[in-house]
């Protein structure tokens, strides 16, 4: 680093390196991973909360986040699976779904009717129903019926 064309050249490099990184959103990457990670405060809603989370999803039951405050859902262009992390593990959803799980938040909830309008292949949403029930069932997301 005691020449000057030295220090230039490595600077050079750097510069190239930040233009090619930032073509792939890494900033917006870390962001939705950070959020994703964040634990929301608990709400339950007693003494109904144990029925509605062992009833069947129908189209009005409302979803929301139980473990993090949103899911950063990750697809590579051909992969049969998406996956996300929550709860401390890995959970492998297919990628048809991808877009419905990242519209989930602690937050607020959302119909599982809007969450299935994501979804382009109508003959899924029953498959998405059960999706939905088996993460319920392991704590992921709580179900609010209206």
């Amino acid at each position: 680093m005691a020449d000057p064309k030295e220090r230039k050249a490595y600077v050079a490099k750097l510069v190239d390196l930040l233009a090619v990184s930032i073509e792939a959103d890494p900033l917006g990457q870390f962001v939705r991973t950070r959020q994703s990670v964040r634990r929301p405060q608990p709400r339950i809603n007693l003494p109904q909360a144990p029925l509605a989370q062992s009833a069947p999803v129908a189209p009005n039951t409302r979803i929301r986040l139980a473990n993090q405050s949103e899911l950063f859902v990750e697809h590579e262009a051909g992969a049969p699976v998406a996956r996300f992390f929550a709860g401390g593990a890995y959970w492998h959803i297919r990628p048809e779904f991808a877009a419905a799980f990242q519209r989930m938040s602690a937050a607020q909830s959302a119909s599982v009717q809007d969450l299935a309008a994501t979804i382009a292949d109508k003959t899924l949403i029953p498959m998405f129903h059960s999706t939905l029930d088996a993460f319920s069932g392991a704590g992921l997301l709580f179900k609010e019926n209206e």
